[in-house]
């Protein structure tokens, strides 16, 4: 399927969910929740890169529009990006009981894996998500935006849990390797304090016999202004075991009496030790700041020294991202 191909696939998809729910609407809703909201943001980057000269690259890299639909007991949202190849999203359908403790979702979302991956775009203070979702998930296949069915579990108290059963990655000839599954846990604790866990599995369940898989640990820490981020990874993939962390920390500072100016300084760094058969290691340290306004609009300074699995030597990347959100 050709890349507007899919995108007016996923309209159409987006157009029969909100006749179904328009036409239940009244009386289903919670009363005073919207029933069907709209969003978009829209994010324009200039990138320059020591590896090639700091030539300048001035890209749209995101243009994101997405409708969300609400009943008591249903939920679908469909999103599309005119920038990526990949223009549809996220399209999917969920269930839930009345006091949504228990949902199950069908459709494409993302997998439930890798804190740092499943936090908005928007909400990322970093321009990239950076070595470890380029190696593992965009290289390897690990995680990501996939087809599948997900449970979410929601009991009373501060942890959450998601168990889901996703399409498997494809070979070079286009056929399915089996079934993955996703698992991952959170425990919300006191003053801001969150732990989770997470679990990847690839091709349990059908012809991939289980020759990836990887586990997770973060934490997350939000008081005041401040926020810290923490996650570190092991597990196999076809070119070896791997171990790997993630660590971030920013703070928002108010610059005006209302708060709605902030200026956010942050610091970055991952680190990916490739182990037995293959040996190998990549690190990405990164320092900016973020200057936003009222939730709506942002602008974003960062300069990255990265080695990645392969490169023959670390080369600094600067970049500089405009964005803004409905």
């Amino acid at each position: 399927m050709g890349r507007w191909e899919a995108g007016w696939s996923g309209v159409s998809l987006l157009s029969a969910v909100l006749l179904g729910f328009s036409a239940r609407a009244e009386g289903d809703g919670a009363e005073g929740e919207p029933r069907v909201s709209a969003s978009g943001r829209l994010f324009v980057r200039a990138l320059g890169d020591e590896r090639r000269s700091f030539e300048r690259e001035l890209s749209v890299s995101s243009a994101r529009l997405g409708l969300k639909a609400k009943l008591r007991y249903a939920e679908a949202e469909v999103s599309v990006d005119l920038a990526s190849k990949a223009m549809v999203k996220d399209a999917f359908l969920g269930l839930q009981d009345r006091k949504k403790r228990l949902r199950l979702y069908g459709g494409q979302f993302k997998a439930p894996f890798l804190s740092r991956q499943r936090i908005s775009a928007w909400d990322l203070p970093l321009i990239s998500r950076g070595l470890l979702e380029d190696y593992l998930v965009d290289r390897h296949q690990l995680g990501g935006r996939r087809l599948g069915l997900m449970a979410e579990l929601n009991p009373p108290g501060p942890a959450s849990a998601q168990l889901a059963v996703l399409d498997g990655p494809r070979d070079e000839l286009g056929s399915r390797q089996g079934e993955d599954l996703a698992a991952r846990a959170r425990l919300g604790l006191l003053r801001g304090l969150a732990l989770g866990a997470s679990g990847y599995f690839s091709g349990p369940l059908g012809g991939g016999g289980g020759r990836k898989f990887a586990a997770a640990v973060d934490a997350d820490l939000e008081r005041g202004g401040l926020s810290l981020f923490g996650e570190a990874s092991l597990g196999r993939l076809p070119v070896g075991s791997f171990a790997a962390g993630a660590l971030l920390a920013a703070y928002r500072l108010p610059l005006d009496s209302a708060g709605k100016w902030q200026l956010e300084p942050l610091l970055a760094g991952e680190l990916l030790q490739l182990l037995s058969p293959s040996r190998g290691r990549g690190f990405s340290a990164t320092a900016g700041a973020n200057l936003l306004y009222a939730k709506r609009v942002r602008v974003q300074l960062q300069a990255e020294r990265a080695f990645d699995p392969g490169d023959e030597r670390p080369a600094m990347r600067l970049a500089l991202q405009l964005g803004a959100r409905l």
